[in-house]
């Protein structure tokens, strides 16, 4: 990974990591905003996606859908199949929670408790990818 390319991913993964907490210092609110929670899950996921395509200068388009960035970056490193999952259930929180006319439900603060471990597994298995600590 070149100096700028690596560079512009720890742009990413740091803004991530500021969603990230921001949102488990939400849930330890008094008055917990679960559909914000969910949203900053989301848009952590979708840094560190972002993060480790730039870091392999792989081009992406502007999409708030995890699971089309996980399709993007297949061939760059399979150990990130392991986050299909987690990738499908956070990118409904692009959208649901944050707008009244998006069908979904509106999340509760236990689905923002159990959301909170889709992000935490996206950002292991990128940094492990990349080995970074």
């Amino acid at each position: 990974m070149s100096a700028t390319n690596q560079q512009r991913a720890e742009e990413w993964f740091n803004r991530a990591d500021h969603d990230l907490l921001v949102a488990e210092s939400s849930l330890r609110a008094p008055r917990i905003a679960a559909g914000v929670v969910c949203h900053l899950c989301q848009q952590c996921a979708e840094k560190y996606l972002k993060g480790f395509l730039t870091s392999h200068t792989t081009p992406f388009r502007r999409t708030h859908d995890l699971t089309a960035l996980l399709l993007t970056r297949v061939s760059l490193d399979g150990a990130l199949n392991a986050v299909q999952y987690a990738a499908n259930a956070l990118t409904v929180y692009a959208f649901a929670g944050r707008y009244p006319d998006v069908p979904g439900q509106f999340p509760t603060v236990i689905r923002a408790q159990q959301t909170l471990a889709h992000p935490r597994a996206i950002r292991t298995a990128v940094r492990a990818s990349l080995k970074l600590a």
